[in-house]
């Protein structure tokens, strides 16, 4: 995720894999599911979207640290650290 911290409003790219939990010889980089990013309990808006990448915007939250998962058909994504600056 980068970067791993910032307020709310700027723009975080998180990447991985299988984020379309789609086959794998699937070679179209869209995405037929759609996850969703939380930051804690705070959805954030997804800007771009793909099976590797995802680009959100950190949602309003209280400055310190959250974790943000990827939820998407059912399954939830290993988290990762952020830091929500004021």
């Amino acid at each position: 995720m980068f970067p791993e911290e910032g307020s709310p409003g700027v723009q975080v790219m998180i990447e991985g894999s299988s984020f379309c939990q789609q086959p794998q010889d699937d070679e179209d980089p869209s995405c037929a599911n759609v996850g969703t990013v939380m930051f804690d309990q705070q959805p954030a808006e997804v800007l771009e979207y793909t099976d590797t990448s995802i680009l959100v915007r950190v949602p309003e939250h209280d400055p310190g640290p959250v974790r943000v998962v990827v939820l998407v058909i059912g399954r939830t994504s290993d988290g990762a650290g952020f830091l929500v600056t004021p």
